[in-house]
């Protein structure tokens, strides 16, 4: 990961960084494949299940951060944190959701308060989605993660500060993880 920080002025390449691709390609396949095997998973591949979801999440979120930079303490900076990083993210996020969400509606003739009290969850997201959009759990997690990384590395000037905050984080993680019921159906 580099130090440096955007500069909004020089003009953009778009050179690929071929392992970088390849690696998302890895990822993407272990992904379908550990689709693939949850039905099967009790059959014998319960090992081959539990070695692929160790890792093939976290492969993500790596390579994301391989390509934070650091951003300035000024309008600039956080001009392209929240507009070029975050707001993509989250205009998907919305966007797929209430198409999966209207879809739903249709497809499973859902009742309009049922469809409602589901956008209700999906601007709340976390734990509250289930059943077809439980996979955004992704999207928020990844939304959150560059967000506070790129600001660890931008205004903590201490490594080891850095690495206390990154730690702190990973021991508090179990917190985030219970199931908070907001809506039942």
């Amino acid at each position: 990961m580099t130090t440096d920080t955007i500069d909004t002025n020089k003009p953009k390449l778009n050179k690929r960084i071929l392992w970088a691709d390849y690696a998302k390609c890895f990822g993407i396949i272990a992904v379908v494949t550990g689709h693939a095997i949850n039905d099967v998973a009790g059959k014998g591949l319960d090992v081959t299940y539990n070695a692929i979801y160790w890792w093939h999440m976290p492969l993500f979120f790596m390579i994301g951060g391989f390509f934070l930079k650091k951003i300035s303490h000024d309008f600039k900076g956080w001009s392209y944190l929240l507009g070029h990083r975050i707001k993509p993210l989250v205009i998907a996020y919305f966007l797929n959701g209430a198409i999966l969400i209207i879809l739903s509606h249709f497809f499973r003739q859902q009742s309009w308060a049922y469809t409602f009290s589901y956008f209700g969850r999906l601007i709340y997201g976390g734990s509250t989605l289930d059943d077809y959009l439980s996979v955004f759990w992704y999207m928020t997690t990844y939304m959150l993660a560059i967000f506070m990384t790129t600001l660890l590395i931008s205004f903590i000037k201490n490594n080891l500060v850095t690495i206390c905050h990154c730690y702190w984080l990973i021991c508090t993680r179990g917190c985030s993880t219970k199931r908070h019921v907001l809506w039942q159906h």
